[in-house]
């Protein structure tokens, strides 16, 4: 049996991490709020879509957000929801970044120490910005778990924002239409069945903000105020994507699946956006 459908239908799962992940709290709701008038009188923030969000109902959704260019990224999503809706908001997050330091064998004494000082840094003040659950990227089993959980926190209508590009670009003028979405997210709507629909938001101008070989935001350019645009798209259905279950398939299928589903929302999300993402809008390819 593959790790996969060991981990989703064996009881025994002692050897793995179970994420202790609460509803939002007013405590935490109420220093987020903070974090999102700062970040909002810093900057401007224009929102296209926003009636995109009553479209979701009382579902949970999957909230794909690119291009994933700096940390701001997912506070800018927030920003842009209104507050019904910010309460649901969880971003998944790299466990190695936000929850626990992960060491290569050949990592110096001093990288150890600044990897551990880092992870500590980032969950104690990532949950001020946006709820973090946290994700494994090195052990496929607890990776697997991590999903199903996050799933079944959708299916109870939670929001998870996911990064599909799975970190921060380092070169932001990489083009949407050359970027790469990680067979995660295809897994995850697998996991729920179908049963929510994706939520396309697209950043445009959160390059600037803060890129990855950046320490601290600029928020602003010769005195004037950085502008972000908040695209957010009408909600994709998911239920035509999975027909069967995934104990129901073999490896090869599921891995054949995630990828297609994966691609098939990359393609609708860079088509959806096609006028803004630096494509040739007056290309006679079909997208």
């Amino acid at each position: 049996m593959s790790k996969l459908k060991e981990v989703l239908t064996n009881t025994e799962r002692s050897h793995l991490e179970t994420r202790a992940f609460k509803k939002a709290s007013k405590l935490g709701e109420f220093i987020r709020e903070r974090t999102t008038a700062y970040l909002e009188n810093n900057i401007t923030i224009h929102v296209e879509g926003q009636k995109n969000l009553e479209k979701l109902g009382d579902s949970g959704a999957i909230v794909v957000i690119a291009p994933h260019n700096g940390h701001p990224d997912s506070p800018l999503v927030r920003a842009a929801f209104e507050e019904q809706y910010r309460k649901h908001l969880f971003l998944i997050g790299a466990a190695d970044y936000w929850d626990k330091a992960v060491f290569a064998e050949d990592d110096s004494l001093g990288k150890r120490i600044k990897k551990t000082l880092t992870v500590a840094c980032m969950k104690r003040l990532g949950p001020a910005f946006v709820r973090i659950f946290p994700i494994d990227r090195f052990n496929s089993e607890q990776s697997y778990y991590d999903l199903a959980q996050i799933a079944q926190l959708v299916l109870d209508g939670e929001y998870a924002a996911i990064l599909p590009e799975g970190t921060r670009n380092r070169n932001v003028e990489t083009p949407m239409t050359e970027r790469e979405f990680k067979t995660g997210l295809g897994l995850l709507v697998m996991m729920t069945e179908g049963k929510v629909p994706i939520l396309p938001v697209y950043l445009e101008g959160n390059e600037k903000l803060l890129p990855a070989h950046k320490k601290w935001p600029e928020f602003q350019e010769d005195g004037v105020p950085h502008t972000v645009t908040v695209h957010i798209g009408e909600p994709i259905d998911t239920s035509s994507l999975v027909e069967k279950s995934l104990l129901e398939m073999e490896d090869p299928e599921i891995r054949a699946k995630r990828r297609m589903i994966t691609n098939l929302v990359f393609g609708y999300f860079t088509g959806m956006f096609f006028d803004i993402n630096g494509d040739d809008i007056n290309s006679n390819e079909p997208y």
